[in-house]
């Protein structure tokens, strides 16, 4: 393998390289065959295939320019504007006193891709030379480097719960380990199939533990809805929060199912016929067994063995109410 100490600008002008960085101009254009080595002090990069790069401004420095909520080892390398993509091998030396109570056998090679920390490439480390290798290295983008025990795990979602108080539904969620995340949104359906934003932009707090959020929805619908959280990271990237579910208001409290324990036959009371669009039995397991999907004056139960089931009735202002019954 051959180590670059003299590089030669192969189109532009200016190349520069000192004991503490290394500089190509913006106007000029590196170029590095495959297994040569480059770098500065305390780094080596190896390319696996021809690279080229201009703007590059290698530079060591003690902390990081783009924000990192855990701790890391002092001795960040910045590249500059150096608009280059980097595949191959990193060798990064360290020594014991900037481990910073970090487990070394736990070290990652982290690099900044634009928009996030990431771990790149397979490290082997060796502990007694106190240097890391990456290898398998593909299509990095060399902007800043650093060692640390491994990027944030991505966003972890905790209680989501929606609270309906007479017009306004309360949506409240908790998330963990936070990072890079953009922004939220609160989305509503009617059915969990069709969605619409109720809330935009509610800014992140970026916290590494707990953040609690809550968005006060006020929304003139009587039925039953539907609530999920999407979050949304600063390059675009998104997940959703689990679904959560408010029951409808308005539903009538004076329903009733009877004859209740029944023989053979239940009839309800307390609504319009008109307004029943359906309704269903399931049994103690959950099964559905009995369906009308027009109303009845009378609904006819002498198919159901003797137990104790749940009657679901929908109606058309898109309430449903569920009562227990007894069959005899």
């Amino acid at each position: 393998m051959r180590k670059l100490f003299v590089m030669v600008v192969m189109a532009g002008t200016c190349f520069a390289a000192t004991a503490q960085q290394i500089y190509v101009s913006p106007d000029a254009v590196l170029t590095i065959n495959s297994g040569t080595s480059f770098g500065a002090p305390g780094l080596t990069l190896t390319p696996s295939s021809g690279f080229q790069t201009s703007g590059m401004n290698i530079q060591r420095n003690e902390t990081v320019s783009n924000s990192f909520p855990a701790a890391y080892m002092p001795g960040v390398y910045n590249f500059g504007n150096a608009n280059a993509i980097f595949s191959g091998e990193i060798r990064f030396d360290y020594s014991d006193a900037d481990l910073n109570g970090l487990d070394e056998s736990q070290l990652q090679l982290t690099v900044y891709n634009g928009s996030a920390w990431v771990n790149a490439g397979t490290p082997t480390i060796n502990t007694t030379d106190n240097y890391l290798l990456a290898s398998g290295l593909s299509n990095i983008p060399l902007q800043e480097m650093m060692l640390s025990i491994g990027a944030p795990l991505p966003l972890q979602w905790g209680k989501i719960s929606a609270l309906r108080t007479a017009e306004t539904i309360r949506v409240t969620w908790e998330t963990f380990q936070e990072y890079n995340v953009s922004h939220f949104d609160v989305e509503r359906s009617i059915d969990s199939r069709n969605w619409v934003l109720a809330a935009t932009g509610i800014k992140a707090k970026n916290l590494p533990l707990a953040s609690r959020y809550e968005h006060a929805d006020f929304v003139n619908h009587a039925a039953r809805l539907y609530y999920r959280i999407r979050q949304t990271d600063k390059d675009g990237r998104f997940t959703l929060s689990p679904v959560v579910a408010v029951n409808g208001t308005n539903q009538p409290e004076s329903i009733t199912l009877y004859p209740n324990p029944a023989n053979g036959f239940f009839a309800i009371s307390g609504i319009d016929i008109a307004k029943i669009t359906a309704v269903t039995i399931h049994d103690s397991n959950g099964r559905l067994v009995k369906t009308w999907s027009t109303p009845q004056t009378r609904y006819e139960l002498t198919s159901l063995i003797h137990g104790i089931y749940t009657v679901s009735v929908f109606t058309s202002t898109g309430v449903s109410l569920r009562l227990p019954i007894v069959v005899q």
